[in-house]
């Protein structure tokens, strides 16, 4: 147990410091899919010329409390290059998902920022299926910072003027796969690898590959740490989950431990949860990969849209599941 002491008191330490260091991953919103790829693809909004959409995305996924100065989808699938005219409205906003309206107004606050105003954006070929998601097709520069208020959900409204008739254009964005749980899992191993699951109400949470018959910390947690604490382990080692509670388990005699809980998720919620482990290997310190966790079929993210038709009601949505681009920030 003095191993898990000692690193419950290191972790303490460096959480205030580590807060104010540089990022190692780009900003990604819903935070869950940091330096991930989500895995499904979404016209919207790069792959269209011409189209109205707002994003609603749960606030509490936000990464962070800075402001965005620039914003960039990343690519699903090669593209051409092609040049948009959008705009781009982002909002804290106080309706949630089960209450948004077909009236893309309404959703809105007078408070809105209008982070570009309409212009063109050169959107670059993408010759080769992109392999980094920390980086976007193209970063858009705003206009206006967006600052998003504390306990606020987020929209984030694209207008799309290109062509008067629109059309596909295969650019797809990166999106969450919809109605689906998903295990992600980013950034490399020194140690063991971490792997999730959910079934009826069981969450389960499990570490492979550490030293058997030792001690493995779980580090549980709804954040990221904004920088790579690896030198608080070894060489080659990653620390990214702000834990919001660590939890000591035994590893078995092949180097596995598992923690399972009764977690009913209600049919309008989504578990947004990030996990590692510290552990023992070869008797050094070590750390697994990072499990990103989206356990629920609503209420993460969702949007309303003009496809066709434009008028100030929208065409389609909003959606009962969750779907909806990733996207980054800086």
């Amino acid at each position: 147990m003095r191993f898990a002491s000692l690193l419950g008191v290191s972790l303490l330490v460096v959480g205030h410091a580590a807060a104010q260091s540089a990022v190692n991953h780009t900003r990604t919103f819903p935070d869950i899919y940091t330096g991930s790829y989500a895995g499904s693809g979404n016209a919207f909004p790069m792959g269209r010329t011409k189209g109205f959409i707002q994003f609603w995305v749960r606030g509490d996924t936000f990464p962070g409390m800075a402001p965005v100065l620039q914003v960039g989808w990343r690519v699903y699938q090669t593209g051409s290059a092609h040049k948009e005219k959008i705009e781009i409205v982002m909002d804290s906003v106080t309706v949630g998902f089960a209450t948004l309206s077909k009236t893309f107004a309404s959703n809105l606050t007078a408070s809105k920022t209008v982070f570009l105003a309409l212009k063109d954006v050169n959107f670059p070929a993408i010759t080769v299926k992109p392999t980094n998601p920390d980086v976007p097709a193209v970063w858009i520069p705003g206009d206006k910072p967006f600052v998003r208020l504390p306990t606020r959900d987020v929209i984030i409204q694209v207008d799309i003027q290109t062509e008067t008739t629109p059309r596909s254009i295969g650019y797809y964005a990166d999106s969450i796969r919809s109605a689906q749980n998903s295990f992600i899992n980013s950034d490399p191993s020194c140690g063991g690898k971490m792997t999730g699951s959910y079934s009826g109400t069981t969450l389960g949470i499990a570490l492979s590959g550490a030293q058997p018959g030792a001690t493995a910390l779980f580090l549980i947690g709804l954040k990221l740490f904004a920088a790579d604490l690896g030198a608080l382990i070894g060489p080659g080692c990653n620390l990214h989950v702000n834990p919001l509670f660590v939890l000591a388990l035994p590893t078995d005699a092949s180097g596995n431990a598992a923690l399972t809980a009764n977690f009913p998720i209600g049919a309008t919620d989504t578990l947004a949860l990030h996990a590692q482990a510290v552990h023992l290997k070869n008797n050094a310190l070590a750390s697994s990969d990072v499990l990103h966790m989206s356990v629920g079929t609503a209420g993460l993210m969702t949007y309303l849209y003009n496809w066709t038709t434009f008028t100030s009601i929208a065409q389609y949505g909003p959606y009962t599941t969750n779907r909806g681009p990733v996207v980054l920030f800086r």
